[in-house]
């Protein structure tokens, strides 16, 4: 018999109870003590009909609130939908109505920002003590209820997770995880990675990012441990480094946008990291050699994937990276089959630059509040396998597959092809430049730059005509003293800046 999402993560609580699971602002967390509480505040939901399907959404500034509650949910059969603590209002009601938000765990802090009146039609939750809210279910309410484990009847096609992305279009999409995928995706991970007990996880994205369950669950599933970092700190590289030293991390998972800004800092000692995945957004060659140097006893992986797909393809960088002149996403994992499709769906031949089409067992089962048909397209012989278009362009080049940008990022300059990802890689080469974005504005190529040195745009369109066309070569660079802005999930705000250009 398959064995469920919910047995599986109860049996790691038994069989690990008195080690540390998860570590925040010095305090320690065991796996016993985090079952209790997700076993309480499970039977609360539950006492309030909380009910399999049900969504639960978390709003709250303490990641530990988010592991206990996520854990709870799933032991009743709901669905977490955590949000990003602060936004703006209206994305809350918005999320709120599409994904029919049932109840909600918050902290004080998000009780009385967003004010009562935002989870009026719904029951409250919360894992702290509230002073002045009879409305709301607190921490000593929720400490009188049963610890009794919740022996629920869960199909593994329910669903687990939904996480809202902007994607690039900056359009919010509910991206919708079912418990199976997790499952697949967890266990996946500890054998990739060969997860022991001694392991020490930095949970880095923010928990309302999907790149925040690779190190939530991945160690808990082996009796490993996750080191949480707070909302206020996270982009904080002194304060980063700083914990990757004291808490010996072995397992690092981080966007490349936010490695930078790591590397950038003096002191740094990464030889407890036995480990480095990166993800979410594409490396720049002229940042392989520093990553390769800093991290000199770590196997360091580039993954290729995305909320709907989660890790899909994955390339090893060689201890020797001198040379490389442009980085790979690899091969895609053995639970992924993956195919290369042009405009008319027909299969691209080797080196021309196509859709990556992705099927796994890891992937959404669909958008919220959208068909699986119009999610996917179905392919192959009497169309019968569900693929995703991920709406990317990749091309498979000596066996091994190549990011080109994502479909958006091509652009016609003087009626020829440009693709804004090769440019942004040139650029990124510079030994001057410490990050890059490069866009098309009013019909021209702009690049935007953080550089290390004084350098100007001659410098740099003479350096450019060395490797590329002259259509594209951007006309025009811009110079900022500071770091390129980022998102709250630590990528380059692509949006923002395109938007400074026309302000």
């Amino acid at each position: 018999m398959r064995e469920s999402l919910q047995v599986f993560l109860k049996n790691a609580t038994f069989q690990y109870g008195s080690r540390v699971a998860y570590q925040f602002q010095k305090k320690r967390y065991r796996y016993k003590d985090i079952d209790l509480l997700s076993d309480q505040l499970a039977n609360a939901l539950k006492s309030r009909d909380i009910l399999v399907g049900d969504r639960v959404g978390i709003l709250t500034n303490n990641p530990i609130h988010n592991v206990i509650t996520y854990l709870a949910a799933l032991k009743v059969g709901a669905v977490c939908v955590p949000l990003n603590p602060g936004q703006d209002q209206t994305i809350v009601n918005e999320i709120k109505k599409v994904s029919e938000i049932k109840c909600f765990v918050v902290d004080e802090k998000m009780y009385k920002f967003y004010g009562p009146s935002t989870f009026q039609e719904q029951s409250i939750f919360s894992l702290e003590v509230f002073k002045d809210s009879s409305a709301v279910c607190d921490l000593k309410d929720i400490q009188c209820f049963s610890t009794d484990y919740i022996s629920t009847d869960i199909e593994d096609d329910n669903e687990s997770f939904i996480f809202f992305t902007s994607g690039s279009t900056g359009v919010k999409k509910g991206v919708v995880l079912q418990r199976k995928s997790l499952l697949e995706f967890i266990k996946w991970g500890g054998d990739f990675l060969g997860v022991t007990s001694n392991d020490k996880f930095l949970c880095h994205a923010p928990l309302y990012f999907d790149m925040s369950l690779f190190s939530l669950f991945i160690p808990f599933s082996l009796g490993g441990m996750c080191v949480l970092t707070s909302n206020e700190q996270r982009n904080n590289p002194r304060y980063l480094n700083q914990l990757i030293t004291e808490e010996q991390v072995s397992v690092l998972h981080l966007v490349p946008s936010s490695l930078k800004l790591l590397l950038n800092e003096k002191n740094q000692d990464y030889k407890s990291v036995r480990f480095l995945g990166l993800a979410g957004e594409a490396l720049p060659s002229g940042n392989i050699q520093m990553v390769r140097s800093a991290f000199q006893h770590a196997h360091i992986v580039n993954f290729y994937g995305s909320t709907e797909v989660n890790e899909a393809l994955a390339f090893f960088l060689p201890q020797n990276v001198e040379g490389m002149k442009r980085l790979p996403i690899g091969k895609p994992l053995k639970h992924v089959e993956v195919c290369v499709l042009n405009q008319d769906l027909l299969p691209c031949k080797e080196g021309e630059v196509g859709e990556l089409y992705v099927n796994s067992s890891t992937m959404l089962k669909c958008y919220v509040n959208k068909s699986i048909d119009t999610t996917f397209k179905f392919l192959g012989e009497d169309s019968i396998l569900k693929y995703f278009p991920t709406g990317d362009l990749v091309k498979f080049e000596n066996d091994l597959f190549y990011y080109m940008g994502r479909k958006d990022d091509m652009v016609k300059v003087q009626g020829k092809r440009v693709y804004l990802s090769e440019v942004r890689d040139l650029v990124s080469k510079h030994e001057a430049i410490n990050e890059v974005f490069v866009c098309m504005y009013k019909g021209s190529l702009i690049s935007i730059v953080n550089s290390n040195t004084v350098i100007n745009s001659l410098e740099m369109r003479v350096y450019c005509s060395k490797y590329l066309e002259p259509h594209a070569i951007p006309s025009k660079f811009i110079f900022i003293e500071n770091h390129l802005p980022k998102t709250s999930t630590g990528k380059i705000d692509r949006k923002l800046l395109q938007e400074c250009l026309g302000g």
